[in-house]
């Protein structure tokens, strides 16, 4: 925790996913400090495999409701469609003043405070140019992105980077 402000870690996985999930659990729990517990949601129906850590963890389901807006293709963004919509209703889940969110195909390599992700009291939000992202990692997810926003995308959200 910061101050009084509560933080969880916020996770949106899937079964694609899962054989990643217990790598950034444990992470986790050596390199997170400060946050209150781990929130996970995952897609309606499946069962998510947990190993023990140190902090609580809640599980949620997740029911697709993405609905359709005209000329949109959404295949093959559905799944990041999805991710993004779960990622911004983080509130319907959890009660904590704010979140970091991390995908659980990632995990942290050093420590991380709570506390480096705000300045002044206030939450910052991390990112970095796409040109510091290997090509195939352009290829895979700039333009997903800039479907979604619909307009040309030049960061990607990243925290502290030495830290994952």
């Amino acid at each position: 925790m910061v101050g009084a402000m509560n933080i969880d870690t916020f996770v949106k996985t899937w079964r694609g996913d899962e054989v990643w999930l217990p790598t950034l659990l444990a992470s986790i729990d050596k390199f997170a400090k400060g946050f209150r517990r781990v929130v996970i949601v995952t897609d309606w129906g499946h069962k998510v495999n947990l190993p023990k850590i140190n902090l609580p963890v809640s599980v949620h389901w997740h029911k697709p409701s993405v609905k359709p807006v005209a000329g949109v293709d959404y295949f093959p963004a559905y799944g990041y469609w999805t991710q993004q919509a779960v990622k911004l209703s983080w509130t319907d889940y959890t009660d904590a003043d704010y979140v970091f969110q991390i995908d659980s195909d990632s995990y942290l390599k050093a420590e991380l405070k709570a506390s480096q992700l705000f300045v002044d009291g206030k939450p910052v939000w991390h990112r970095a140019l796409w040109t510091t992202r290997r090509d195939d990692e352009k290829a895979a997810w700039q333009g997903v992105v800039e479907k979604v926003v619909g307009k040309d995308s030049y960061f990607y959200s990243d925290i502290v980077t030495d830290n994952i």
